[in-house]
């Protein structure tokens, strides 16, 4: 992975000048939750989170980039089977029992690619909009679950959520220049997940994200 990102940087850096890349940073709070397919299970409750890392645009003219970059996220939601259900976690099978909750907390590194599409400036601000896509590699994944006691136990939940999912996304808000080649972004954007991120053959659970945008660009 690193490797990988390193190459990107490069490659990017050695076919374009300066007035055509951008780079930034962003810190972006958010807002998860997990949608359920079938009747095997209910979603019950969300995730707060933040997405932060780096951003690399490449411009074609004033008002459409290639947008890249690499973030690391925390994500994820609370469930509850309606029957009794066996997960694997990392320290062995655990059962739950009908309508007992499961809130899985997942740290992803994200590797997005969009296209970026800003209007001319209004004196000193534009609108901006993007769509794209980004793959997503699970980095760490716990899961919090309520014994029959109501004691709360959390538990390290790698071996239950999958390695990999891949996610569509866009996003709109304003881009407000700060003097010089540095700008502010503030805006809104969702994320959906194609694919089931749990192990488990009686769910089929997608990632939902709703972020709050902040980036700053230089």
């Amino acid at each position: 992975m690193k490797n990988t990102v390193a190459i990107l940087f490069i490659v990017l850096a050695s076919n374009v000048n300066a007035q055509e890349l951008w780079l930034g940073v962003k810190a972006t709070p958010q807002f998860s939750w997990l949608g359920v397919t079938g009747n095997s299970a209910a979603a019950k409750g969300s995730q707060t989170g933040l997405d932060f890392g780096l951003v690399v645009e490449k411009y074609y003219n004033a008002n459409y980039a290639f947008k890249t970059g690499i973030s690391i996220s925390t994500n994820g939601g609370t469930v509850a089977y309606n029957d009794t259900v066996t997960l694997g976690f990392n320290n062995g099978l655990y059962t739950l029992l009908p309508a007992q909750e499961v809130n899985y907390k997942i740290q992803y590194v994200n590797v997005p690619v969009s296209m970026l599409l800003k209007s001319n400036p209004l004196g000193s601000v534009a609108i901006y909009a993007e769509m794209g896509i980004k793959a997503m590699l699970r980095a760490k994944a716990s899961a919090k679950t309520e014994t029959p006691d109501n004691l709360s136990k959390t538990q390290d939940a790698k071996e239950e959520i999958k390695p990999f999912n891949i996610a569509y996304f866009v996003g709109t808000g304003v881009e407000a220049s700060l003097g010089g080649n540095t700008s502010a972004r503030f805006g809104i954007g969702y994320a959906n997940g194609f694919l089931d991120l749990s192990k488990n053959e009686k769910d089929n659970l997608s990632l939902n994200i709703m972020s709050v945008q902040l980036e700053l660009m230089f």
